[in-house]
């Protein structure tokens, strides 16, 4: 049966491996979160399996100064056995504890992707609320230029000089159309963002 590890144990291997590292570096190569490190980490030394020496630039993770032992492989190569708890309860209450610590940080990091999420789906319904005012907004400005074209061609009907009128009715038509083009160039863009 292969064996379980935890973060913990693939920390204190890393720990083990480079004899000193930082916590963001170890985070990096473990693929966790800085914060789970530091938890894992402090849990170690409380266990007394490896120390913590706090600086400036951050948290170094350094094995501890016992010797571990050394045994031979069949290809006399030294091997590193870990330093573990012996005793079988304090193992488990030393993986529980670690299991425990990845558990919260978990959470915490679940409850941080709910917030995204959340976020993200408001902002869609931002949008999709700006693209219904924009559209309710494009049907008045068509409903404006239907109104006006009705008026120009009743003012065509009526005998007398009107061409003051027809151009006044002209530039008003003339900025319905820019202001439906911005509408709908906005409605385009605000589209893009939510791929409706």
């Amino acid at each position: 049966m292969a064996e379980l590890k935890t973060n913990a144990d693939k920390l204190l291997e890393l720990v083990e491996e480079r004899k000193e590292i930082g916590v963001k570096e170890a985070a990096k190569l473990l693929g966790l979160d800085s914060e789970t490190v530091q938890s894992l980490a402090e849990l170690l030394e409380d266990s007394g399996l490896l120390s913590i020496k706090y600086g400036l630039t951050g948290e170094t993770l350094m094995g501890r100064s016992q010797k571990p032992k050394v045994e031979e492989t069949p290809k006399n190569e030294k091997k590193v056995a870990k330093i573990l708890p012996k005793d079988p309860l304090e193992l488990a209450k030393f993986r529980m504890k670690t299991i425990l610590v990845e558990l919260q940080n978990d959470e915490k990091t679940i409850a941080k992707i709910k917030d995204e999420i959340d976020k993200i789906f408001k902002e869609r319904n931002e949008i999709i609320s700006m693209i219904e005012r924009l559209k309710r907004e494009q049907k008045e400005l068509k409903q404006e230029l239907s109104g006006l074209f009705r008026r120009a061609e009743l003012l065509k009907a009526i005998p007398g000089d009107k061409n003051k009128k027809l151009k006044e009715i002209n530039a008003q038509i003339i900025k319905i159309y820019k202001k439906r083009s911005t509408v709908e160039s906005e409605i385009r863009a605000l589209k893009k963002l939510i791929k409706i």
